[in-house]
């Protein structure tokens, strides 16, 4: 796939990911939610990276006054924001970590090294983010946490759009931050994990069809051990 095919791709999701929204009358509801576009910010470096890394993630977070109305909602895509040059100095002080800990499991994986959390760089944190799928169950903001139960109903409503995101993507890894089990069957993974990392942050590894696929926890307030896990599923021969 060429660089412009996918750019064209990208944008005709985005596009399809209001039309789902607006059908499922998710932009009409109260509070009034606008979605949030998620993808590849550097399509280029994503398609020569190696290997292709896909992240999916719950939900993007949004924060709220006590009546529920969201207090800002004005980020519009993920891929734009990562783009910008500033994007480490925007991000808020409580999702930096966030960031940083995808960024040290991506950047280890493709560079095939073994740096911990506060090795990387602001560069390479920004660099890293920007060649990887970043994808959200749910495109519309929501809080902090996500029972179960919602994180079931996020994937019933959005499953032909993820679906479609990871076809046209088509990583060569799949790290689930806490969202396997929805995908595991549309996988068609029914085998037990190829392998369990025992550790504080276990991690287990599937592989089908050439992809692999990591259950991992969300990367949200993890450390260095989380990444390591991560790490040692993926090599585990």
């Amino acid at each position: 796939m060429t660089v412009k095919e996918l750019e064209k791709k990208q944008k005709k999701m985005h596009e399809k990911i209001t039309k789902h929204a607006q059908n499922l009358g998710l932009i009409k509801q109260k509070p009034v939610l606008k979605p949030i576009y998620d993808g590849v910010a550097d399509i280029q470096k994503y398609l020569f990276s190696s290997p292709k890394i896909m992240w999916i993630l719950k939900e993007p977070y949004g924060d709220f006054t006590k009546t529920g109305k969201p207090k800002n909602n004005d980020l519009e895509s993920f891929p734009d924001w990562f783009n910008e040059e500033n994007f480490w100095e925007t991000v808020d002080r409580s999702n930096k970590g966030i960031y940083r800990t995808i960024a040290t499991v991506s950047y280890n994986i493709q560079n095939k090294t073994k740096k911990k959390r506060k090795d990387l760089s602001p560069k390479e944190i920004h660099d890293t983010i920007k060649q990887i799928a970043f994808i959200n169950m749910s495109k519309l903001p929501g809080g902090k946490s996500t029972p179960s139960e919602l994180l079931n109903d996020y994937y019933k409503k959005w499953k032909d759009i993820l679906d479609e995101q990871i076809e046209i993507y088509k990583p060569e890894i799949i790290i689930f931050g806490n969202t396997f089990s929805n995908f595991k069957e549309k996988l068609g993974i029914t085998e037990k994990p190829a392998h369990k990392i025992s550790s504080k942050w276990c991690a287990d590894k599937y592989e089908k069809d050439c992809v692999i696929y990591i259950d991992a926890y969300h990367p949200a307030r993890k450390d260095d051990d989380y990444v390591s896990s991560i790490i040692k599923s993926f090599y585990k021969k």
